[in-house]
């Protein structure tokens, strides 16, 4: 018995002192295989034991951060990256994984400190990574002259990718539509189909901003058929958007969300369904992007967190907004419901006017940062948005933009803002004939809308003609911004009693509709309501033109009330 303990006492003393003379470079490579081995607790305490052994050794904590970052911990790496930093300030590779670190971390001006470093000092490959930050820092002309003159001297079709998108951002078209084109050409004759559909997706970004729409869907499908990937989808989505193509938009929304990673192709479902009037449908998109915190996908795109939650802003703003009118409008019945809508008016007002503040303050620090940067033209539309409410402010940046712009197809959008900050009929109607009428639908409807808001509310036969030209593309795009549809009643019946009548005409006024005695409206065109109370409840909606909009026919009785009727009409006429 005492022989094989101390057998086994000189077995934990060979082991001992083996480990006791484990130079860094062994510890470093067990902490090595037990990565490759997926061993990663194992791998953290050999890393902290490297640390306590060897307190000077900067490779210890380096490599740490190097497992939090290739398991996405950010947070964590910098930390780590930052303690040998301390230990090594001089060593290039941390120096590098430190500034991808603070990118992934959306803190792009301190990575472009590091980047700008390192290329001082002579390190090479970095004008790409330089070039995208130059991008979401709003500093192309920096990022434009390093990129330029290194594909003067060697081709490389990431470079060219780059500078493509810097020039987008300083709407420059032909030289734009030439790197990206280069890029795209070359990748395809190395059968790189993932980058060559990434870089038609970029360009037809770029041509949307370009107002060369015919392009741009051109492009996204280009993208689309070399792989099948979110981007396209999306960007094949908001240019039907434009359209009002409701249909077709929220079916590639619901592709790119399928594939998609990121929050993007939800914003833009709720952006679907807030233009809709879908209020519920856009909030509740809404609220899960809100959820969801992790932004280190932003490092891939062309923006940062301050846009991004910029936009989300100013959808909740909208959303709410449009909640608080469309509520008030449409009326409910029982004393129950009656208090739940009046507190419900107060959230959805108290809501909309918070997120209201939270995107104007954004929006003009943004605004200023991309100002500072050198995106001027970026930076004065973003600041003119800012000051939305404030026309002597507003009309000064949407002057500094329209000074800088270089696409004479911009011109009725300037008219559409500036009419609306004006409050000047004249210029909204400019803006209206001057939108192109296949594209540009849904800018048309804002610029009908718009005009509607600013004539006076009653029997207005301009403005009637206006709402149905909103409702002829749009039926969700009246109640959330406080308009009533015109409406001719006839009503018939041997059943229709004086207080049936009354009934029905008040319960409609309380769902959305303004009634018209007579039949007026956009050029001959007009909506009627047609209702017959014999043994049934009969109704049709027709055009002037005898087309149904809607028709039905059904028994009232206990349990289905006219109320219940006016619930059932008014959804199938403003949410189709």
């Amino acid at each position: 018995m005492k022989k094989r303990c101390l057998v086994l006492l000189l077995f934990i003393s060979a082991q001992f002192l083996l480990y006791a003379q484990e130079e860094p470079s062994d510890l470093l490579e067990r902490i090595q295989e037990a990565v490759e081995e997926d061993f990663f607790d194992k791998a953290l305490d050999l890393m902290e034991e490297g640390r306590r052994e060897y307190p000077e050794d900067f490779r210890f904590p380096m490599v740490r951060g190097d497992l939090y970052l290739s398991r996405e911990l950010y947070s964590l790496a910098l930390d780590s990256y930052v303690l040998a930093e301390n230990q090594n300030p001089d060593d290039w590779a941390l120096r590098y994984n430190i500034a991808s670190t603070l990118g992934y971390l959306d803190q792009n001006f301190q990575a472009l400190e590091y980047l700008e470093s390192l290329h001082q000092e002579g390190k090479e490959g970095l004008l790409d990574d330089m070039g995208w930050m130059y991008y979401k820092t709003h500093q192309p002309e920096k990022g434009i002259l390093l990129i330029r003159e290194a594909l003067e001297n060697n081709f490389d079709r990431n470079l060219s990718l780059t500078l493509g998108t810097l020039y987008s951002e300083t709407n420059e078209p032909e030289l734009c539509r030439h790197y990206y084109l280069e890029a795209i050409h070359d990748a395809l004759e190395a059968q790189d189909s993932y980058f060559a559909s990434v870089g038609y997706y970029n360009l037809s970004l770029a041509e949307k901003s370009f107002y060369d729409y015919d392009a741009a869907i051109e492009y996204a499908s280009h993208s689309l058929k070399l792989m099948d990937r979110s981007g396209g989808h999306l960007a094949l989505g908001d240019l039907n958007m434009m359209r009002l193509n409701f249909s077709r938009v929220e079916e590639e929304f619901l592709k790119a969300i399928e594939l998609d990673k990121t929050p993007l192709s939800r914003s833009n479902l709720a952006a679907l369904y807030q233009m809709r009037g879908l209020l519920p449908e856009a909030l509740n998109q809404l609220q899960k992007i809100d959820e969801n915190k992790e932004k280190s996908w932003m490092y891939y795109y062309g923006l940062n967190q301050e846009q991004f939650t910029l936009d989300l802003y100013r959808q909740f703003y909208q959303v709410y907004r449009g909640l608080f009118q469309q509520t008030k409008i449409l009326g409910e019945w029982g004393f129950k419901e009656k208090i739940n809508r009046s507190l419900h008016v107060l959230s959805y007002g108290l809501k909309s006017e918070y997120y209201k503040i939270l995107y104007r303050i954004m929006a003009f620090k943004e605004g200023q940062s991309q100002l500072d940067g050198g995106s001027a033209l970026r930076g004065s539309l973003t600041l003119a948005a800012a000051a939305e409410g404030f026309p002597p402010l507003s009309d000064k940046y949407y002057g500094n933009a329209f000074a800088l712009e270089v696409f004479p197809q911009a011109s009725p959008w300037y008219d559409l803002e500036i009419g609306r900050e004006r409050r000047d009929i004249s210029r909204l109607q400019r803006a209206s004939e001057t939108f192109d009428p296949l594209w540009e639908v849904e800018a048309l409807e804002e610029s009908f809308r718009e005009m509607a808001l600013l004539l006076q509310a009653g029997k207005s036969m301009k403005r009637d003609d206006l709402i149905l030209r909103i409702y002829d593309k749009n039926p969700g795009g009246l109640l959330q911004y406080g308009l009533r549809l015109p409406l001719s009643l006839k009503m018939s019946g041997s059943e229709l009693s004086p207080g049936a009548k009354r009934k029905i005409r008040r319960l409609l006024k309380e769902s959305g509709f303004s009634l018209r005695s007579d039949n007026r409206g956009i050029e001959g065109r007009f909506l009627t309501l047609r209702i017959n109370m014999g043994d049934a409840f009969a109704y049709t909606l027709s055009d002037n033109e005898g087309s149904v909009l809607i028709s039905g026919s059904e028994i009232l009785q206990e349990g289905h009330s006219l109320e219940d009727w006016v619930l059932s009409f008014r959804s199938g006429v403003f949410f189709p």
